[in-house]
């Protein structure tokens, strides 16, 4: 049977508000070395998916302090 695998991949700061859901990536300008943000409205891309079948996972990125001897 012949598939099609639909899917968007962020990676961010989530916040919520107004009832909508929102990723701001950070990404470094090659060019002048600053930090660009942009945000996405997941909320509005989930919608897409509405009535079907999908997968969803969330993983937390987090920067663990190093044990002290």
């Amino acid at each position: 049977m012949a598939k099609y695998s639909g899917q968007v991949s962020y990676k961010g700061l989530v916040s919520v508000e107004d009832d909508q859901i929102y990723i701001t990536e950070s990404k470094k300008d090659a060019a002048t070395k600053t930090t660009i943000e942009e945000k996405f409205n997941i909320t509005e891309k989930f919608r897409e998916f509405d009535g079907k079948n999908t997968s969803v996972t969330v993983k937390e990125d987090k920067d663990l302090e190093p044990i002290e001897d």
